[in-house]
């Protein structure tokens, strides 16, 4: 017999925090990134003519799609707490449908 899904809400949390921390890291790749690109002349007249139109466009795709990561881990870690705090929620609630059918059981019935 299968034990099914086990969700722990706090380990959920703690996995929201670890992502949203890694952020940071990829701002420091973009700025890495960035600070990295060479003076287009520092390849020389030629092949700043022939390759740098090349690269140049090459070069800000990737720029653009780092300037999009943190939004996106943002984003991700957000998703996660709130599985959490779902799953939370539901346990609260099966608690809560438990608890009222105990007291039925025992004679005591909610007005719910």
């Amino acid at each position: 017999m299968s034990e099914g899904i086990r969700v722990d809400p706090d380990q959920l949390d703690q996995a929201a925090s670890a992502i949203r921390d890694t952020a940071d890291n990829a701002d420091d790749l973009a700025s890495y990134a960035k600070d990295s690109d060479p003076d287009v002349w520092a390849w020389g007249l030629p092949a700043t003519f022939l390759a740098a139109p090349f690269y140049i466009g090459l070069v800000d795709m990737l720029h653009q799609q780092f300037s999009g990561v943190r939004q996106t881990i943002e984003g991700f870690a957000d998703m996660v707490e709130e599985c959490g705090a779902d799953a939370r929620e539901n346990d609260d609630g099966t608690a809560e449908v438990f608890l009222d059918l105990e007291g039925e059981l025992e004679g005591e019935y909610s007005d719910e």
